[in-house]
């Protein structure tokens, strides 16, 4: 399967990518995880302050942290 690359950073964004509506109204745009969480998820909540200071960089990074703990919460209980 082909990688496809952010329609906003260009950046690669995995076989998949995200869906960028409501900013890109392509069919075929995909965007990745960053700019999902940045760009996409602020314009989906109406672009306000409140919208802004929930998804951001900063926690975009705590979002994939949390997720990276999880996932080897899970890996430790599936191996005792």
């Amino acid at each position: 399967m082909k990688e496809l690359r952010c329609c906003f950073c260009k950046k690669p964004c995995g076989p998949y990518g995200n869906n960028p509506y409501p900013v890109n109204i392509s069919q075929r745009a995909r965007c990745c995880d960053l700019c999902n969480w940045t760009v996409v998820m602020v314009a989906r909540l109406g672009n306000t302050e409140q919208a802004r200071a929930m998804f951001n960089e900063e926690t975009y990074k705590e979002q994939l942290l949390a997720t990276e703990k999880i996932r080897k919460v899970i890996e430790n209980e599936s191996n005792n």
